[in-house]
């Protein structure tokens, strides 16, 4: 029996160390006028992790590392649009164009220090 506890003891406190080391890619993907685009699909390169936007065009990733990564946006009836490099833990702001001539990007970082 207390070796059972001790063994569920350890694993909470493993499993919380976990949680607390996301390590997260967040973004909104738009329209160049400024409509949500749900349903877009955000992929990591060479890593093969994805997810689709939501209704109000927003996604969340998490990463296995803390390295900076590449995205590809796709969606229907617009060109696939590529970042090469989005710093973890920052949020990124996609804009696609249907000729693929005017798609952007804004990248956002916080470099905080949560130390008091």
């Amino acid at each position: 029996m207390k070796r059972l506890f001790l063994m569920l003891l350890v694993s909470l406190f493993v499993t919380a160390g976990f949680a607390q080391q996301t390590n997260l890619v967040r973004g909104k993907v738009l329209s160049l006028d400024g409509t949500p685009i749900s349903g877009a699909k955000v992929t990591v390169m060479n890593q093969g992790i994805s997810t689709f936007t939501d209704v109000k065009g927003e996604f969340t990733i998490n990463l296995q590392s803390n390295a900076p990564v590449g995205l590809v946006v796709k969606y229907a009836k617009f060109r696939p649009y590529v970042i090469n490099t989005v710093p973890v833990n920052s949020a990124v702001i996609i804009g696609l164009d249907k000729k693929g001539k005017k798609a952007w990007h804004y990248i956002l970082q916080c470099h905080c220090d949560n130390k008091k």
